[in-house]
């Protein structure tokens, strides 16, 4: 027999809420997993990426999935301009001189060669922006939490 029992599904909730966001530097991880994922240049692959690399690196699911919708519409500005640089850099004008103008035969392999150079592009900005990115996210949860503490304290002398 199935019983639901409401009292425990919202412990569950709060457990999924809390995981992750232990210290800031999971916090800031889960950031920045969390922007660096949700800018990945295939539509649809944010989702399962984001869930995988959260479940690995038991970061909060939470964050890495709402950082993946909020920044779906930037994720969508940026998938052209990804594409442009991985042609440029890895193709020269041999397959696409321009995207919206190309009136040859679409092939899989025309299409999967144009994705795999913006994804190339992707990761190499991804490795470059990440460790920027966590560092800076660290310092200043780093000292929002001091600043809390200070606070917390001075309101208990008082």
């Amino acid at each position: 027999m199935i019983s639901f029992n409401p009292g425990k599904r919202i412990k569950e909730f709060v457990k999924l809420l809390n995981a992750g966001i232990s210290c800031p530097k999971n916090l800031a991880l889960s950031l920045t997993v969390g922007v660096c994922l949700a800018l990945f240049p295939v539509i649809g692959m944010t989702f399962l990426l984001g869930l995988m690399v959260a479940v690995v690196f038991r970061l909060n699911h939470l964050i890495v999935q709402s950082l993946n919708l909020l920044l779906a519409p930037v994720q969508l500005l940026l998938i052209y301009p990804f594409i442009k640089a991985g042609n440029l850099v890895f193709a020269g004008s041999r397959v696409f001189k321009n995207i919206f103008s190309y009136t040859g035969e679409w092939t899989f392999f025309k299409f999967l060669e144009m994705i795999t150079g913006g994804v190339v592009v992707w990761f190499i900005l991804s490795v470059v922006t990440m460790p920027v990115l966590y560092f800076f996210l660290v310092r200043l949860l780093n000292s929002k939490e001091k600043a809390t503490e200070t606070a917390k304290s001075n309101n208990e002398l008082l």
